[in-house]
């Protein structure tokens, strides 16, 4: 696997072979081999590796990455038969000349996106600490299942035509309302668009306000979804780094002052959990107000456990310049596949056409259970249920990893959302600790392998909310002999 025997990178300089690890993932059906070749190619592809370089030798790559000998000389193989690097004898492995130009990465299918999360998902498990599965207090699934029952006894008119793409209106006024008081969104119905879920949203945001070519702020490290979908649109990726106080504004027009968007999270970062500060919020939309985009995910940010919830960032926009990302799959649950998006007034009617042309319109078929669902109180009840049940299981959570595995991680003390950052004690590898807790029953993500440029952080996400309180113990539990099997 390519996990084991690799030096911590704190102890090395950081270089492009550890942005290689975005690129491997022990749970990928894959081939070996072939995820390293496609990571070194997209890399090449990306003249994150120049033509000319001189490619590591398979031996010391192999031990660089631990994997086997015979995975990097296949991986190389295939990239010479491609023509993106050359072989000199007794000189060693060059990239080629005549590589695309940067900014035009490899094609989509090429690299997918590192979303173990949705690898579940597909999957069907259920088992901690897996991210995305979400709890539901039995009167809520009650409320649930009664208007299911009064609306879809039938096919009704709406459902037998065409639908507004947009969304269905009434479900668009719910929302409003709703963001309105409970997220300080400026916005009302005419500027809200329903979507299949947020990671859709963002694609057609992108190809509402982008550019293949265009350079693209993204938060470093970053959710791995967001990622593939602007790479997937070719944009030009410019990391910025986020610290306790969010991302680095500053640093972000040290690096790129000519982006056209960023896509950020800032109530709620993921992965770290940290939020904006006030003044980065402000010269974030001091940088935007000249032409430039900032998409908003505001993925979970209802789920806050000391005081109300932080208000988004699009609440502060004097200038029409933040595109607002928000997702029901969450904070209900994901197979619902409901989200919408917030637009300034001027992108409405383009994004409309391109919904049009995608799509045509979002689902109807359970629009009318949302609307009751919402304006009779249910949602906002559950919110507050889970809310409550949500800071229950962390905080027991917390309490047993201290108990099983204090001296092994240490859980950042972030009071919001649906996961627990745990940082490692020195010398633990992540990815690696991620595959054998894998082979002792759970799912963990390893926080390393979301950096793009800045050097990685060795800690665990731990999803808690959609598992009862005894399972989360029996986990920790397992968790901490895991970790004692490092030592």
């Amino acid at each position: 696997m390519p996990v084991a025997g690799r030096q911590p990178v704190k102890d090395r300089p950081v270089s492009w072979i550890d942005l290689i690890d975005l690129g491997l993932d022990p749970e990928d059906s894959r081939p070996l081999f072939q995820q390293l070749h496609l990571a070194l190619r997209d890399l090449i592809a990306r003249r994150v590796v120049p033509a000319g370089t001189r490619l590591p030798a398979t031996r010391i790559l192999a031990g660089r990455l631990g994997v086997s000998r015979t995975t990097v000389v296949a991986a190389y193989d295939q990239l010479q038969a491609e023509g993106v690097v050359a072989g000199r004898v007794g000189a060693g492995t060059y990239v080629a000349a005549g590589i695309e130009a940067e900014g035009k990465p490899a094609a989509p299918t090429e690299r997918p996106g590192r979303v173990a999360a949705a690898r579940e998902s597909w999957r069907g498990e259920t088992v901690p600490f897996a991210t995305g599965f979400c709890g539901m207090h039995p009167a809520t699934e009650r409320a649930w299942g009664r208007l299911v029952q009064r609306h879809l006894r039938g096919i009704g008119v709406r459902q037998r035509t065409y639908g507004d793409p947009m969304g269905h209106r009434p479900l668009r006024e719910a929302l409003a309302e709703y963001l309105r008081v409970s997220r300080s969104v400026a916005c009302d119905a005419d500027r809200i668009a329903i979507v299949s879920g947020s990671q859709q949203g963002l694609d057609l945001v992108l190809s509402a306000v982008a550019q293949s070519g265009d350079p693209a702020w993204i938060e470093d490290p970053c959710y791995p979804a967001a990622l593939a979908c602007l790479r997937q649109h070719r944009l030009k990726i410019v990391p910025v780094p986020v610290d306790d106080q969010g991302l680095d504004v500053a640093a972000g027009l040290a690096l790129e002052p000519g982006a056209r968007l960023l896509y950020c999270t800032p109530t709620h970062h993921y992965p770290l959990g940290v939020a904006m500060s006030l003044p980065r919020r402000l010269a974030l939309l001091d940088w935007a107000r000249d032409g430039r985009w900032v998409i908003e995910d505001d993925y979970d940010s209802e789920f806050r456990f000391s005081g109300r919830p932080l208000s988004a960032l699009q609440g502060l926009d004097r200038h029409g310049r933040v595109i607002y990302l928000g997702t029901l799959s969450k904070v209900l649950f994901p197979g619902l596949r409901v989200g919408y998006v917030v637009l300034p007034p001027e992108l409405v009617d383009r994004f409309a056409g391109i919904r049009n042309a995608a799509d045509r319109f979002p689902s109807t078929i359970l629009d009318d259970v949302l609307v009751d669902f919402i304006n009779e109180g249910h949602f906002t009840r559950h919110i507050r249920r889970m809310r409550q049940e949500y800071a229950e299981r962390r905080e027991r959570l917390t309490a047993a990893l201290a108990a099983e595995a204090g001296g092994d991680l240490t859980v950042a003390p972030i009071d919001r959302g649906m996961y627990l950052v745990a940082d490692l004690r020195p010398g633990l590898d992540d990815v690696a600790v991620a595959e054998a807790a894998r082979r002792r029953g759970l799912v963990v993500r390893p926080l390393s392998p979301m950096h793009i440029a800045a050097p990685p952080r060795r800690a665990l996400i731990l999803g808690f909310t959609g598992f009862p309180p005894q399972a989360l113990d029996a986990a920790a539990r397992t968790l901490g002999a895991v970790l004692r099997g490092f030592r």
